[in-house]
């Protein structure tokens, strides 16, 4: 189990996910992890191929994600290959702020707080730009700046 902070461990994040679920009432049965994956996408290719061997429809899956997530995963899912039956606008996505405040209404509170501090603004801004450059086909930041995907001026 690895970490993004140096020198610690933590689960993986679908065990994280998993508990938090299991405590707001869903079936363990329900439930499914993928704790192999560390990025975006990973998960989308880990997930499809779960999906895949389970035989189940895309109208009958849900991505579970932060709602600021959400263009990050539209932009991969547009341009992945090999990811069926993962399509957008057939894999429904659920934000995991509204999951949590419909079980308890003190989490918009929270939601509200967080989003305006300014390192999660930075974050907001980040993932929006981040989801920009997928679209596009290029991040110049990154060591691979295609990230795996065709150069659209190439």
């Amino acid at each position: 189990m690895g970490s993004n902070v140096e020198g610690r461990k933590s689960p993986p994040i679908s065990t994280i996910v998993a508990f938090e679920l299991e405590q707001l009432g869903v079936s363990r049965t329900a439930i499914i992890e993928e704790p192999c994956a560390f990025t975006s996408q990973e998960q989308i290719t880990n997930c499809a191929t779960i999906v895949r061997e389970k035989g189940w429809p895309a109208d009958r899956v849900a991505i579970l994600a932060p709602c600021w997530q959400f263009g990050r995963i539209i932009a991969l899912m547009a341009k992945m290959q090999n990811i069926e039956p993962f399509s957008f606008g057939a894999v429904h996505l659920l934000s995991m702020e509204r999951v949590l405040a419909a079980e308890d209404s003190a989490w918009n509170t929270r939601f509200v707080e967080w989003y305006v501090a300014p390192e999660v603004q930075k974050m907001f801004w980040n993932e929006a730009l981040g989801a920009g450059q997928l679209w596009a086909g290029h991040q110049p930041r990154w060591p691979n700046p295609f990230r795996g995907f065709t150069d659209p001026l190439a």
